[in-house]
């Protein structure tokens, strides 16, 4: 189902996007791959062949990025990116190595026109009094071009309430892998969304957000700083960090969580739950 700005007029019909039924979908057939103990997401074929058409690459990237510059086109500036996915997965791939089990960036798919084509909604105009009394104080507008921002709110709360809809219905290892899937490819539709509407992201998904001092016990947390936020997983005596701007993290350790945020940063941690609905 695709997003049209009536929908932002009416809460129940906006909530329709959020069902999840494709995406579990999606979920339980990557359930059917087994990850290796020695994997690396690229073996060494692909980066042979990563390395070897770079230059392609970045050739298809540069004119795609001119010509997106010049027709004002923001799905040719998304592919543009695209092109040069690999590189920039690569890359990470070197940084992480074995710890780095799906890679994803922090934008948004190239195929979601009907999302960031959309002008901005001016808080007063919103039809539906229950969204514009649970959007943030501070929001003033509902911008739906979130191109080069970043959604990572939006992805954290999108990819823990995939998660915890498949909690312990598989190994630690088989879930998060295949729900981290949904976001190789740029960051979906749901995802940009929650950010649009930031302060409906628990109504929108039916989360319980509970503020906790420490991440001992096992499940699904939020962990946010004044400028970004990321999932951690804690389940089975395994720990896992899903960045949106970097991908599903296996932690070795808990003391790898602080090289996610800078040094200086303050970290708040929330454990998700789902809420149950009528």
């Amino acid at each position: 189902m695709t997003f049209s700005c009536t929908l932002a007029h009416d809460f129940c019909q906006l909530k329709t996007l959020f069902t999840a039924q494709q995406e579990l979908a999606e979920i339980e057939q990557e359930f059917e791959l087994q990850r290796p103990s020695d994997y690396l997401y690229y073996n060494r074929w692909q980066v042979v062949w990563i390395i070897t058409t770079a230059p392609i690459a970045y050739i298809s990237y540069l004119f795609l990025k001119a010509v997106s510059f010049v027709l004002w086109s923001y799905q040719l500036d998304l592919l543009a990116k695209r092109m040069i996915r690999p590189i920039e997965y690569l890359l990470t791939q070197w940084q992480f190595g074995y710890a780095l089990w799906v890679p994803c960036e922090n934008e948004l798919r190239y195929d979601l026109t009907d999302v960031y084509s959309l002008s901005s909604i001016k808080r007063e105009k919103i039809g539906d009094p229950f969204i514009r009394a649970k959007l943030h104080r501070r929001l003033n507008k509902v911008n739906f071009n979130r191109i080069g921002k970043g959604v990572c709110w939006g992805s954290t709360h999108w990819f823990n309430y995939l998660l915890l809809k498949k909690w312990k219905s598989r190994p630690i290892e088989e879930l998060v892998v295949a729900v981290a899937k949904q976001f190789e490819d740029g960051q979906p539709r749901q995802a940009a969304l929650i950010q649009s509407f930031y302060g409906l992201e628990t109504d929108l998904v039916d989360l319980t957000s509970t503020p906790v001092s420490n991440r001992e016990k096992e499940g699904v947390y939020l962990l946010s700083s004044s400028d970004h936020c990321v999932s951690y997983v804690r389940a089975e005596e395994k720990e896992f960090v899903f960045d949106p701007r970097i991908g599903l993290i296996y932690l070795s350790n808990s003391e790898n969580l602080p090289k996610i945020f800078e040094e200086d940063e303050q970290i708040s941690a929330s454990l998700h739950s789902l809420r149950e609905t009528r």
